[in-house]
């Protein structure tokens, strides 16, 4: 069976509805995953209208996959906390927290640290700009396309 443009435009919005919604609902427990989803999806049916323009369409979407994905590599996943000796109290604020990301940066600090996501919103924001802006000057050029000429040949020169 053949997908036809009919059958490719139902499933371009069935999977940025299923992205949007899945997305809302997973983030209420799988956050890394949920929040990621949902913005996607949400990018996807903002887009839907200009899919027929590449060169504004995957621009836009690739800036924001690039975006979630640096975002989510750099920010803080796991953190584990030390407590002070067991003699102590049990409800003893911890002594030192270290937290880590899938690249494998630490973050650490005393007391009852929580790391920032600043970092982590700062370094997607310039990696999906800037994707975007090479995927923009990827989807710009047009190599296949004769160049047009300014003006009259120079004949004999």
């Amino acid at each position: 069976m053949a997908w036809n443009q009919r059958d490719a435009e139902i499933g371009y919005w069935v999977v940025a509805l299923t992205l949007t919604l899945g997305g809302l609902i997973a983030a209420s427990g799988l956050i890394w995953l949920g929040i990621p989803a949902f913005l996607l999806g949400l990018t996807l049916l903002a887009m839907g209208r200009l899919r027929g323009r590449p060169r504004v369409f995957w621009p836009v979407v690739g800036g924001v996959v690039i975006f979630l994905g640096v975002t989510t590599a750099v920010m803080p996943m796991g953190c584990t906390a030390t407590t002070p000796e067991a003699g102590s109290s049990a409800t003893a604020t911890p002594d030192h927290t270290e937290c880590s990301n899938a690249l494998g940066l630490r973050y650490s600090g005393g007391g009852d640290y929580s790391p920032s996501y600043v970092p982590a919103l700062l370094a997607g924001l310039l990696a999906g700009g800037g994707g975007a802006g090479a995927i923009g000057l990827a989807t710009g050029r047009r190599p296949d396309r004769p160049r047009r000429h300014q003006g009259a040949p120079r004949v004999g020169r």
